[in-house]
């Protein structure tokens, strides 16, 4: 089942990746994950590795990986999207996006928007990332979070 799971994430990948070029202009794909992790539910889950064969992608065939906020901002102007552009998201602020997706984006100066699940993260949950890591990747990449549980807590911490 691993194996075919992986070929339809792969096969999927590359569909909403080969998207007509004439109608690009208007939108902007989005890849969104939960986990980055080999130990998570396979239903909400990519492995490193296929995270890595992702981004590798998104590098081999030239696209523009832009921050989400600003896709949405052009979409709201009625601006002009690059032809092959692709935001990246990760819900809820799992441990895994600071261990495991982080670095590899960063690597490749990517933009990475984080959705916190901020009730999780003031409780201290281990499975979720701290303050202080989100801060970490705040200061040092193009990297965003939106709060799902506290839109007042989502740029304060």
């Amino acid at each position: 089942m691993p194996t075919l799971l992986r070929l339809l994430c792969t096969s999927l990948l590359a569909l909403l990746l080969s998207a007509h070029p004439a109608a690009a202009a208007e939108h902007c794909v989005v890849l969104q994950y939960h986990h980055v992790s080999e130990h998570t539910p396979g239903i909400t889950s990519v492995t490193p590795q296929q995270f890595q064969a992702h981004l590798d992608y998104l590098q081999e065939h030239d696209f523009q990986v832009m921050r989400l906020s600003e896709v949405v901002q052009r979409l709201r102007n009625r601006e002009a999207l690059p032809e092959n552009c692709v935001a990246l998201s990760i819900d809820d602020a799992f441990r895994s996006a600071y261990a495991e997706a982080w670095p590899r984006v960063r690597r490749y100066g990517y933009p990475l928007t984080v959705f916190v699940s901020t009730a999780a993260v003031d409780r201290g949950a281990v499975a979720f990332m701290s303050w202080e890591q989100m801060r970490e990747m705040s200061a040092a990449t193009r990297c965003s979070q939106s709060s799902t549980d506290s839109p007042s807590r989502s740029r304060t911490r």
